[in-house]
């Protein structure tokens, strides 16, 4: 996608080390405007995108929870093919301008970074980050939860307990 300026967008959603059908991975997971997921194989990686007008994505907060949630979405699936993905955080853009496009500063930054991208996901090989938010009103309590994916819950109702625990001490 080109913007009136004439400079284009790369939407990054992670990064993944090539593997030999690395070429055959297909997203089928919609972008966050519901256009195709491209897998960019460069380098020894995985780059996956989509085309986008070079600024931020912006809009009302349902709008942003949605995308958000289709970025997730693109990340997980990869992840579920390969294993080990570098997530981007959302929003992240590569701008092209008049004189080189999206791709090809992808493909500058991608040469320059191989080495240190490839041990990062080297590094992160069989591993696993989750996080955890809590809630806390200190007028209230603790506030309500709110539903939380499959595997999980475990874990906020180990934080649950803690919680009151404390909240009684």
């Amino acid at each position: 996608m080109v913007s009136e300026s004439g400079s284009s967008g790369l939407y990054l959603y992670c990064i993944a080390a090539d593997r030999p059908d690395g070429a055959a991975l297909t997203v089928s997971a919609p972008a966050l405007d519901d256009s195709g997921v491209q897998v960019i194989s460069m380098f020894g990686l995985l780059i996956v995108v989509h085309r986008c007008p070079p600024e931020p994505y912006q809009g009302s907060p349902d709008d942003v929870r949605t995308w958000i949630l289709a970025h997730n979405a693109v990340v997980t699936q990869v992840w579920e093919r390969f294993g080990t993905v570098l997530p981007m955080a959302f929003d992240s853009i590569v701008i092209g301008d008049q004189e080189s496009g999206a791709e090809a500063v992808l493909a500058a930054w991608s040469s320059e970074h191989r080495e240190e991208l490839a041990v990062t996901l080297g590094e992160l090989d069989g591993k696993v980050e989750l996080g955890v938010r809590v809630h806390y009103d200190a007028r209230g309590g603790v506030s309500e939860r709110t539903p939380v994916a499959r595997g999980r819950e475990y874990f906020q109702s180990q934080l649950a307990k803690r919680r009151e625990a404390a909240d009684r001490q």
